[in-house]
């Protein structure tokens, strides 16, 4: 979102971009990610030089990135959910077929709303640490897991699962090969650690790290950095 950031726009309009932004951000930002990180493991799994990568050309069908993008993620998925299921109430009737079509539209928009709300806010805020290298010992690095990552209220499982136990997302970084059930034993044991070493473990309500994260999006307020926190 540096765009925005950097942009003239006025703020309540940038509020505006992000909030639309929010229904379609796994269509816009996290499935080409994805297919590029894909692609990129594909390379060194065949010890291939590393593909060219641009954000320009994750969106072009002229380049293999783009063509990618489209023809392995983008359009099967679009065809399946948006032409061959309400195809299947063709039937019933092109009422009940537009129906399924406008129902499959909505929940894509809810289900975009809800992972922007879950999966973005836990690692932006202008108490979280942003960083610009790689670690330099693995002990930095899996301290860096905590001080880049933020819960959310955790403890039961009926709490856990309206996140998608993502409201575990520091002890996540530290284990990401654990069974989801394993982070509810682990959490009070990570936060006493850092609290007996003094280590800042950011854990808030979801909707407070909402506001924090499109702060950031938005140009009001940075992430910061581990220069600013030493100072």
């Amino acid at each position: 979102m540096e765009w925005l950031r950097q942009s003239g726009l006025p703020m309540w309009l940038r509020y505006v971009i992000v909030a639309l932004f929010s229904g379609v951000w796994k269509l816009s930002y996290y499935t080409p990610r994805t297919h590029k990180e894909l692609r990129l493991e594909q390379a060194r799994h065949l010890h291939q030089p590393t593909p060219k990568m641009t954000r320009l050309g994750a969106w072009s069908p002229f380049t293999p990135q783009g063509r990618g993008l489209w023809l392995q993620s983008i359009l099967p998925y679009a065809a399946f959910r948006f032409a061959l299921l309400p195809a299947l109430f063709l039937p019933l009737g092109s009422v009940a077929a537009s129906y399924v079509l406008l129902n499959s539209i909505l929940a894509e928009i809810f289900t975009n709303m809800h992972t922007f709300l879950v999966m973005i806010p836990n690692h932006a805020g202008d108490d979280v640490m942003g960083f610009d290298e790689k670690a330099h010992s693995k002990g930095e690095f899996y301290l860096r897991q905590i001080l880049g990552s933020v819960n959310y209220p955790t403890g039961s499982n009926a709490n856990d699962f309206l996140y998608g136990w993502l409201n575990y997302q520091i002890e996540h970084h530290l284990w990401p090969d654990l069974p989801l059930s394993q982070y509810q034993k682990l959490q009070p044991q990570v936060k006493a650690l850092c609290a007996r070493h003094g280590i800042p473990y950011c854990q808030d309500s979801v909707f407070k790290r909402l506001l924090k994260a499109v702060d950031i999006m938005v140009g009001k307020t940075s992430m910061l950095k581990p220069s600013l926190a030493q100072a």
